[in-house]
């Protein structure tokens, strides 16, 4: 399982690059943490290394799992809710 992390991280890392995403930087998010709505300036790219993460948007939720990523556009809003062992994620932005 860690191989198959790790690969999708690289891929995540090579994406963020190719895209013209600043260089990720890690964010630990505690458990059952909810982040009331809100919208960032830049574009987010998130790549979820452990945990969960649920993102609320206007067209639906999506669910971070370990290996998944979630694209956030800017102003945009959105909640974003950590699952019970929180998470921890890779935040890129543009």
């Amino acid at each position: 399982m860690q191989g198959d992390i790790s690969a999708a991280e690289a891929a995540f890392r090579a994406k963020a690059q190719q895209d013209g995403f600043c260089d990720p930087l890690q964010k630990v998010v505690e458990a059952d943490r909810f982040n009331a709505p809100h919208s960032h300036d830049d574009t987010l790219f998130l790549f979820i290394q452990a945990g969960q993460l649920t993102v609320d948007k206007p067209d639906g939720s999506v669910i971070g799992t370990p290996g998944k990523t979630i694209t956030v556009a800017a102003g945009l809003d959105h909640t974003e809710q950590a699952g019970p062992e929180g998470a921890t994620i890779l935040v890129a932005r543009r």
